[in-house]
């Protein structure tokens, strides 16, 4: 069996969790946003979006899906991912995982 590789990013709150009025923080949200919108634009990034988490574990507030072959290695998704202005400003962290599924798999 062959297998196809992604990196799969899953956001959580970063160390930054002083408060932050509602103005900056829309401002933070766009610049987030646009961030991904370039990514997935540049053809770096499959998929992204937050999530409703149900499990009690620690906080997980988005995924984020880039398949190998639109990106060089790990560490390139790690800079991709941590240009993001609310990464840059300690609001996001994340964990990184590679991700083999079977050649040819997609999401219905």
């Amino acid at each position: 069996m062959t297998f196809d590789k992604y990196y799969v990013v899953l956001l959580k709150e970063g160390p930054n969790t002083s408060p932050i009025n509602e103005d900056d923080l829309k401002v933070l949200r766009q610049g987030h946003l646009a961030h991904l919108t370039q990514l997935k634009e540049a053809g770096h990034m499959s998929l992204a979006g937050p999530v409703e988490n149900h499990s009690g574990l620690a906080a997980v507030e988005g995924i984020s899906v880039f398949p190998a072959t639109a990106v060089d290695s790990l560490e390139a998704v790690k800079e991709l991912v941590e240009a993001d202005p609310a990464f840059k400003d300690g609001r996001l962290a994340a964990a990184y995982f590679t991700w083999h599924v079977p050649a040819g798999g997609t999401l219905n």
